[in-house]
């Protein structure tokens, strides 16, 4: 093989190997981009699983409400005034600290998701440049090769 030819094969495999690190780059954002849309549904799935525990617990506080309600008129307590509101009250209070809590819980469980979506974009825009610089410097270390090859 001439001299001529090596040059050629040194710096066509430096082509090649830098093509390889820039798909290799591109690929690798894709996935973290993918992951990054995973973990959005998986935020959007929390908050709406906190919207629906929401709505159970208000049927909760309904559903406690009306049986304290129907004991205290079964027992001849007025159930409209008093300390039977007051009971109705604190009862319709509790249960909205609790919806609260559990509106709260949701949103830092989806919080912690849209953390986990930006940091996999960061990767993936890492993960491209980093393809990018790594294939740069290939061509670089073949053009020196090459360059050495020719002029020794």
């Amino acid at each position: 093989m001439g001299m001529s030819a090596a040059i050629g094969m040194t710096l066509a495999g430096g082509g090649l190997s830098a093509n390889a690190q820039l798909q290799s780059g591109r690929l690798n954002q894709q996935i973290y981009n993918y992951d990054a849309k995973v973990a959005d549904l998986q935020a959007d799935d929390a908050l709406a699983r906190g919207r629906e525990l929401e709505g159970q617990k208000r049927l909760q506080i309904k559903s406690t409400i009306a049986t304290q309600r129907v004991r205290q008129a079964a027992s001849g307590v007025d159930v409209t005034r008093g300390s039977a509101l007051d009971v109705q009250a604190d009862t319709a209070a509790l249960g909205e600290r609790d919806v609260a809590i559990i509106r709260n819980n949701a949103a830092r469980e989806a919080w912690g998701y849209k953390v986990q979506s930006s940091d996999y974009l960061m990767r993936g825009q890492v993960a491209r440049s980093t393809g990018k610089m790594n294939a740069v410097g290939t061509l670089v270390s073949s053009g020196a090769k090459a360059a050495e090859m020719k002029w020794g």
